[in-house]
């Protein structure tokens, strides 16, 4: 049996035809959602405002790239929500339009049906255009320069996108490994010169994902982690080939190795290298989506019949879970609607709660910040600490408050006590103004 003939480029009219068809089901699903869908944008957000101010210029837990580019967004459009969900969606298009110019019509199909890009591409968030550059740097590797500023910019996003230099190293060979990494250090320098220049840490600080996955508090540099290592990796993986298309990937990734194609080996190093830094912390199928897409571009080596039929089937599998989303997603958006009067900042005890302020989501300050969750915080107590901090508005989620603070069951009642005025109640939340008396209550 002879090894499966090398995928070649669609025509370019036809690549981006089928790019623009993508990107108009992306948009439409986007649409389904104008609120948030993923609660990380209301922190970026509050990155970006500050990025403004000329703060929060490093963060080891993320880069400076992603916030950088909705403050941009939301200078262009008036609305940083817009922006990011116009950046999933330009994301989704730009992968599409890739995989046609470089691996084929048929490839390009299949990775449009995929679960994650239709997913992604109409939710904001950092992981798809991470995974995007990553994929066009290997793309790119006939011109080193343009593949490593390309991966430099996708690390400006996400920092395990770093993973990728070693299967871009391997396309652009000896000859071009000089530009390559030259472009890539010179495209990260808004960070590693920032941080020599404020006196931050270049490397990244991630003992907060690295303490998820331990399951209690841990470290990024310790034994302790390099001892989790393996397992941690045996769980990413498990992420990453959540559903039968990831498999099929990995079939046509096999034939690409037998065919001695270079495309091929770099996928399959560039999710390899991916999976195993995600599995430092801890993993779930967002945070190894560029592992997904990598193996899931494999199936470009099947032949495209079968392919074709793969794709229709792909497709009715992504489609449900696009139309969908998590119940948190709408509680959180009903929330949004009832404080869109709010002025001032507001205390909550969820991430979710958030309000719009001339463009921007500003994120409320978390009850955990100012209280441990505890049996023992009341209402009067937290009237004290709301009216000593000058909240106006306190935002109540049903389920967390009965789970972490029990003592404030009392205010999810209809008629809240001690004063306590229920200016809301949508679904899942619980709205409220704390008694005026309480300012002068002992904290």
């Amino acid at each position: 049996m002879k090894p499966a003939p090398p995928p070649e480029p669609a025509r370019p009219a036809l690549a981006l035809g089928l790019a623009a068809v993508a990107g108009a089901i992306l948009g439409l699903l986007a649409a389904r959602w104008p609120e948030v869908r993923f609660v990380d944008v209301i922190g970026f957000s509050a990155r970006a405002e500050a990025l403004l101010r000329g703060e929060r210029l490093v963060d080891g837990l993320y880069p400076v790239g992603y916030p950088a580019v909705l403050a941009l967004g939301r200078a262009l459009t008036g609305d940083v929500l817009l922006a990011a969900k116009l950046l999933a969606v330009l994301s989704g298009v730009a992968l599409v339009a890739g995989v046609g110019l470089r691996l084929g019509l048929a490839a390009a199909a299949w990775t449009a049906a995929q679960t994650a890009v239709v997913i992604w591409g109409a939710t904001e968030g950092t992981d798809l255009p991470a995974a995007v550059l990553s994929l066009a740097a290997l793309g790119a590797a006939s011109r080193p320069a343009l593949a490593g500023a390309l991966l430099g910019a996708a690390c400006l996003v996400r920092y395990p996108a770093i993973g990728g230099l070693p299967a871009l190293l391997l396309l652009v060979g000896r000859a071009g490994a000089q530009r390559a990494v030259g472009a890539f250090l010179l495209a990260t320098a808004p960070h590693w010169l920032t941080a020599l220049l404020t006196g931050a840490s270049v490397l990244p600080q991630q003992d907060l994902n690295v303490s998820i996955g331990a399951g209690h508090a841990a470290t990024l540099w310790s034994l302790d982690t390099l001892a989790r290592w393996p397992v941690g990796v045996g769980r990413a993986a498990a992420s990453a080939f959540v559903d039968l298309p990831t498999w099929v990937g990995l079939a046509g990734l096999a034939l690409g190795l037998w065919a001695h194609d270079k495309r091929a080996a770099a996928l399959l190093l560039l999710a390899g290298t991916h999976l195993a830094l995600v599995g430092l912390g801890f993993a779930n199928p967002r945070l190894v989506l560029p592992a997904t897409l990598a193996v899931a571009l494999g199936a470009a080596w099947l032949p495209r019949w079968p392919l074709a039929a793969l794709t229709v089937g792909a497709a009715a599998l992504a489609w449900t879970p696009a139309r969908t989303a998590d119940p948190s997603v709408e509680h959180a958006a009903l929330a949004a609607e009832a404080l869109r009067r709010v002025e001032g900042p507001v205390l909550a005890d969820s991430p979710w709660v958030y309000r719009r302020s001339e463009g921007w989501l500003v994120p409320a300050v978390q009850l955990s910040t100012l209280a441990p969750a505890s049996p023992r915080v009341d209402p009067p107590a937290l009237a004290a600490l709301a009216r000593g901090h000058g909240f106006a508005v306190v935002v109540l989620d049903l389920v967390r408050t009965r789970r972490s603070y029990p003592g404030l069951a009392p205010l999810l009642e209809p008629a809240p006590p001690g004063g306590w005025t229920l200016e809301a109640k949508p679904r899942g939340w619980r709205i409220l103004t704390p008694p005026a008396e309480a300012a002068d209550s002992p904290r």
